[in-house]
């Protein structure tokens, strides 16, 4: 794993992944000043949020990812599906390593991918933090962006610096595991 000051800022993109508040704009600017990789990726979504009301903003995010099932932000339902024993079990794992870390996800249940995506900053051994990536983030993304993939909503894009961004940091992760083998 990448040494912790070296880690993608995880808790920006957790934040724009988030329903839209007050402080929204100004997350995007620090997004593009702290992670410019996603830059050019992020365009059709930085121009979006920076022409339209923030109600627009609000509008388009809940018919994103509240409305749309199938685009839904908690990780278990893509996973296990939405009724299934094993996502109960699956979210009280993550309650509990949320309080091992400090961490209060509520009033969002555990699963909610921003609030995943800050807990692996925040997990400093190496095979929890691949596994939380590769297991419990990832997928649901590539599930996401499938679905966003044929919509004109520009959260798509933002969807996609997400998974660039995760997939950098495991390829990155297994460098540095190949390096130490």
């Amino acid at each position: 794993m990448t040494e912790l000051n070296t880690m993608p800022d995880y808790d920006i993109l957790a934040s724009l992944l988030e329903y839209p508040q007050e402080n929204y704009k100004a997350l995007l600017q620090s997004y593009q000043i702290n992670l410019p990789d996603n830059k050019n990726i992020l365009k059709p979504f930085i121009e979006y949020v920076n022409n339209h009301s923030f109600e627009s903003i609000q509008e388009l995010y809940t018919q994103t990812f509240d409305v749309n099932p199938i685009c839904s932000l908690y990780s278990g339902i893509h996973i296990f599906g939405e009724e299934n024993f094993n996502r109960g079990a699956y979210m009280a794992r993550l309650k509990q390593a949320y309080q091992e870390h400090g961490l209060n996800c509520e009033p969002e249940l555990p699963d909610f991918i921003p609030w995943l995506l800050r807990l692996s900053k925040r997990l400093k051994d190496e095979k929890k933090y691949t596994d939380l990536l590769n297991e419990c983030i990832l997928p649901p993304i590539d599930s996401i962006l499938k679905t966003l993939n044929e919509s004109p909503s520009p959260y798509k894009t933002l969807i996609l610096s997400v998974k660039n961004m995760i997939e950098k940091e495991l390829h990155t992760a297994s460098e540095i595991k190949e390096v130490k083998i």
